[in-house]
């Protein structure tokens, strides 16, 4: 007896033998992944769209915040300058003496006086004479002024207890400087340890240039 044939193997589907070549292509397109590809960019995903870059809403520019910084640490500094005078006068710390007028120009809130100042320890020849009652707003007008220093930019005429809103209003332009630093640095953004010493430090920068000009006009 002849042995029994082997079973003979099923024929391959015309269709997927000429799909072949096709199939082999697409998967030699697509691999290796373009993230795998060394020095290739990912430029896009399998599908040939690019992802999307989803950006913080809160992500800033470094250039700006270094911008935002000068800007706020010159406004502290000005702030700081403009009270320092009222400070020292408000806290007793001026020289008495007399101030007569040279020029007045303006009118009401709006006018401005210089004039020159004579004291026990100092004169000036020319300084802003503030809080001039009506009837001194004239050259020539004598009038008892207070003034810190000879270098001193202002001498206040009156009583000195309501430079005392002036100058802690001053101040809390200054804190909010320091405040405004601290948020356009991004300070919130930081982790949450680590803001209570950055405020500090963003809050201790501008009151230390208000000392700085306390000191100078001391």
């Amino acid at each position: 007896m002849w042995p029994a044939a082997a079973d003979t193997p099923p024929e391959p589907d015309a269709t997927a033998v000429l799909d072949l070549p096709a199939k082999v292509r697409a998967l030699a397109a697509a691999w290796p992944a373009p993230q795998m590809r060394p020095g290739w960019p990912a430029s896009g995903t399998l599908d040939g769209h690019k992802p999307r870059v989803h950006r913080s809403p809160t992500t800033r520019s470094p250039a700006v915040g270094l911008a935002a910084l000068l800007l706020l640490a010159l406004l502290a500094g000005f702030f700081g300058w403009v009270s320092a005078d009222p400070f020292w006068v408000a806290l007793g710390h001026a020289e008495r003496g007399t101030a007569t007028v040279t020029r007045c120009t303006g009118n009401g809130i709006a006018a401005t006086c210089v004039g020159t100042f004579t004291g026990g320890r100092f004169s000036a020849g020319r300084v802003r004479l503030a809080a001039l009652p009506d009837s001194a707003r004239h050259a020539g007008a004598t009038v008892t002024v207070r003034m810190v220093s000879a270098t001193s930019r202002i001498a206040y005429a009156g009583r000195p207890g309501p430079l005392h809103a002036r100058w802690l209003l001053g101040v809390a332009l200054v804190l909010l400087c320091g405040l405004g630093i601290a948020w356009s640095t991004g300070v919130t953004r930081l982790p949450a340890p680590a803001r209570p010493a950055i405020y500090g430090t963003s809050l201790a920068a501008p009151l230390i240039l208000f000392a700085g000009f306390l000191a100078a006009t001391f």
